[in-house]
């Protein structure tokens, strides 16, 4: 991938390259099938995101979170926050534009046709288009009036979200009630988290009441968190060159991203599988300065899900893209994990040797040390054990009695992984090197001004 932008030379052509390439990926991924397809009365995620189209252009906007016939709980109701069924409204007006059978109320259940369905892949690419690719070019403003108009447009926004909302504390209730599941119990199906896969050893569900379930969830998130967010909110993690030494930095906020989207999706009441795309986006913008870690974990992510893909015909588009992904990922992370480390070594030995240390390095526990160190075998590991699971899903048919056997082996050796990232994560985050992992000192800070 590197040499295939080495090729085009400047910034915008390679830009574009890499923009329609992603566009082509999802082109081709949208011609394969999807969640529920062909299986009534509820088909699946597809239904049900044409279903809140289907309701957000038909109902009042003060109606879209209250029960009816027509907005049954029984069958996929908007579930989620006012500003995603403003999304739902626009993408199904462009979906009645193109096949108003498509939104039909009632009518439309289980729908599907190619026009329906390249229209709801298109609102998709749409989406990311305007979200990751427009908005990411917008020029940046003076910091501290960009940050008061951000404070400003996010207030906006969330009053002109909930407006139709609040003429009544019902209707705002309403809301809350269908954006948090409370009653939909402590996990569904199987996801690679805590919860569920711990539960052989206990049974959650049936030990303890839902409240009791829905405080230990609640705490137990925000005693993963905490340690991350404490580090943030002391001023810790200084950037060489950037931020100042001793206060906050960009990687640091990154890894604090990822740690709490971490506790979210591990010990959070009601998770979803794809969930994991939460601290799988900070992970991402980390790559550059954790390349292994931004490798890994997407195909962790996809292992953590692939009981969910099969069982909806996806496993030839799961195989593909991660093959995909691995050969054009995986040399180039490998790579600059190299570089980095000897970039890191000379950092450290410069840092020793000048005059006073010339900064302050990491303290982290002999535990966190030993992982840091290990953490390259770690991920070979998980990589090899990923492939084990594959070969052995296909060669040994699970016993009668344990029909489940498969899919609880991939959550939990994908929940163990996820648990050893977060490790990772937090041990790097308070490392309290200067800038991105490395060595603060004059070689550090040369690093931090070079970024």
């Amino acid at each position: 991938m590197a040499g295939l932008l080495d090729y085009f030379g400047d910034d915008l052509t390679s830009t574009s390259v890499l923009v329609l390439l992603a566009i082509l990926v999802r082109v081709l991924t949208g011609v394969s099938s999807y969640s529920g397809a062909g299986d009534p009365p509820k088909y699946g995620d597809y239904e049900a995101q044409r279903h809140w189209m289907e309701l957000t252009i038909n109902l009042p906007v003060r109606d879209w979170y209250t029960d009816s016939e027509f907005n049954s709980p029984d069958y996929w109701p908007l579930d989620y926050p006012p500003l995603s069924g403003y999304q739902s409204w626009l993408c199904g007006l462009y979906l009645r534009f193109v096949d108003p059978r498509a939104v039909a109320p009632m009518a439309s259940r289980g729908y599907e046709t190619p026009a329906s369905k390249a229209a709801m892949r298109n609102t998709v690419i749409a989406a990311d288009l305007l979200g990751g690719v427009w908005a990411g070019q917008q020029p940046g403003l003076p910091q501290l009036l960009a940050v008061a108009k951000l404070g400003v447009t996010v207030l906006a926004t969330l009053a002109l979200c909930w407006a139709p909302y609040l003429t009544s504390l019902e209707a705002a209730m309403r809301v809350v009630a269908r954006i948090f599941p409370v009653r939909r119990g402590l996990y569904e199906d199987y996801v690679a988290n805590w919860w569920c896969a711990t539960s052989l050893l206990l049974k959650w569900k049936s030990a303890f009441a839902p409240g009791t379930l829905l405080r230990a969830a609640a705490a137990t998130t925000l005693a993963a968190a905490a340690p991350a967010m404490a580090h943030q909110i002391a001023g810790r993690g200084g950037e060489a060159g950037g931020e100042g030494e001793g206060g906050p930095s960009r990687w640091g906020l990154l890894r604090c991203m990822a740690n709490s989207a971490f506790s979210f999706y591990m010990f959070s009441f009601q998770v979803h599988e794809k969930s994991i795309l939460l601290p799988l986006l900070p992970v991402c913008l980390l790559a550059g300065h954790e390349p292994l870690l931004g490798a890994w974990l997407p195909l962790l992510a996809g292992l953590s899900m692939y009981p969910l893909l099969e069982r909806d015909g996806l496993a030839l588009p799961y195989v593909a893209l991660c093959g995909l992904y691995g050969a054009v990922v995986a040399s180039t992370a490998l790579e600059h994990a190299r570089q980095l480390q000897d970039e890191r070594r000379t950092a450290a030995a410069t840092s020793a040797g000048s005059a006073g240390g010339g900064g302050r390095s990491g303290r982290v526990s002999p535990a966190a040390a030993l992982l840091l160190r290990r953490w390259p075998a770690l991920s070979l590991a998980a990589l090899v054990g990923a492939a084990a699971l594959h070969a052995a899903r296909l060669a040994l048919p699970p016993p009668e009695r344990l029909p489940w056997l498969h899919d609880r082996a991939f959550i939990s050796a994908a929940f163990g992984g996820f648990a050893v990232a977060y490790l990772y994560l937090q041990a790097s985050q308070w490392r309290a090197e200067a800038g991105p992992g490395v060595a603060a000192g004059p070689a550090g800070k040369a690093r931090g001004k070079a970024d």
